[in-house]
Parts: C-alpha cells; sequence; structure tokens
C-alpha cells in the first residue's frame, strides 16, 4: 500500500510540475508577444503599449491620431475615398503627405483599387488628415 501511495504521489508531482510548465511557458510567450508588439509600434512612431491589435479607422489610444486601412476607392488629389471594412472614409492631403510603397511613391499610384493604410492626425470634428500613405499593393 504505501509502495502504491508513493507511486500516485510521485505521478500527482510530475503532472503539477508538467502543468506549471506549460503555464509558465504560455505566459512567457504573451509576455514576450507584448513585448514584440511594443517595439514594433515604438519604432514607427505609435504609442508603443502592444496594444494596437485591430483598429481600422479608429482612434489610437493615447491621442496619437487615428489610422485607416482599406481599398482606394477615387482619389482627386486633396482627398482620398478609403473604403474600410466598416464604411468609406474621406482622408484629406496637404504638402507634408509621405506616399510610400516599399520606397518613395507618388500621389499618381493611389489608383482605384490599391491597398493602403494611412496614418495621420483627426481634428476635434474627426477629420483625419494623413501624415503618411504605405500602398500594400498596387490594383
Amino acid at each position: 500500500m504505501k509502495k502504491t501511495l508513493t507511486i500516485i504521489g510521485m505521478v500527482v508531482l510530475v503532472l503539477v510540475v508538467a502543468g506549471g510548465s506549460f503555464y509558465g511557458g504560455i505566459a512567457y510567450q504573451r509576455y514576450q508577444l507584448t513585448q514584440t508588439r511594443a517595439a514594433f509600434q515604438s519604432g514607427r512612431g505609435f504609442p508603443g503599449n502592444g496594444t494596437n491589435q485591430d483598429n481600422p479607422g479608429g482612434n489610437l489610444p493615447g491621442g496619437f491620431g487615428g489610422t485607416v486601412t482599406g481599398q482606394v476607392k477615387s482619389f482627386d488629389g486633396a482627398t482620398l475615398q478609403v473604403s474600410t471594412a466598416r464604411d468609406v472614409t474621406a482622408v484629406h492631403f496637404d504638402d507634408s503627405t509621405r506616399i510610400e510603397m516599399g520606397t518613395a511613391a507618388q500621389a499618381t499610384d493611389l489608383q482605384p483599387g490599391a491597398r493602403v493604410i494611412i496614418i495621420g492626425q483627426r481634428d476635434s470634428s474627426g477629420v483625419l488628415t494623413a501624415s503618411e500613405v504605405l500602398i500594400i499593393s498596387a490594383p
């Protein structure tokens, strides 16, 4: 009987150690993911808190401004109409707006059907003025 209890105790101990190790590994991986995301965002001018997972068309935390991800519907040189997952959003351009497509790009590269990520500032009425446009794929 004593031998059986010792074996059962050892099995329970092994299971507890294995379960604790598994949980510790998961917790460590979550921590690493948050740190990697924060470093990535911080290097690109975002607040760097690691929480901006999916925010199409919304305001970013920390008062950064706004971001829009979607497909170009039209561009008249001053205003870009972008179809997002939620709606069509108007984005205003000014002389300081940078347009990139791996390398520097031109406003003429903003053709209907192009997929873009836009980062900018929202004013008090919610109008987004782009500071940077990244063309993900051309039409």
